[in-house]
């Protein structure tokens, strides 16, 4: 998965995106950002990601806050949309929740304006991304099968 998102960075580059336009985290800064939401691990395919363009994703984002500079704040307000998520459902008479195993040790990814997030499941056995924000279906499993990193000391 890796490699995978490698040449796709690679592909775009030579179809004529700026790689310039872009700034990568340091290891060291996507382990920060695991830490400071005290997430359960990051996936490879997404460390990778992150490391393409984790501090600073250029166009591709824009109007986001994603990778390197989120942190326990926005994992809280995550939560807080899971939550708001399930009442929501449970008040209208469904039984289902957001789907995820471990939300605690979950990994915010993407804050897009405070409502709507981009999530990495923290159990260790489901890497699948989520999304939690305005949404009939609800959050929304994006991306599935990726092996999970843990975060380094």
């Amino acid at each position: 998965m890796v490699q995978r998102v490698r040449d796709t960075f690679a592909r775009v580059v030579a179809e004529g995106f700026r790689a310039d336009e872009v700034v990568g985290a340091s290891a060291e800064e996507i382990d920060g950002v695991a830490r400071a939401q005290r997430a359960s691990g990051v996936p490879a395919a997404l460390r990778e990601v992150l490391r393409l363009m984790g501090r600073e994703p250029g166009m591709w984002l824009s109007g986001s806050s994603f990778g390197g500079v989120l942190d326990g704040e926005s994992k809280r307000d995550a939560l807080d949309c899971l939550d708001e998520h399930d009442a929501a459902r449970l008040g209208s008479g469904d039984e289902g929740g957001h789907g995820m195993v471990d939300a605690e040790g979950m990994l915010v990814v993407l804050d897009a304006a405070g409502s709507s997030y981009l999530v990495v499941d923290g159990a260790a056995s489901a890497s699948s991304i989520h999304r939690c924000g305005p949404s009939p279906r609800g959050p929304v499993a994006l991306a599935a099968g990726a092996r999970e990193e843990r975060p380094r000391s």
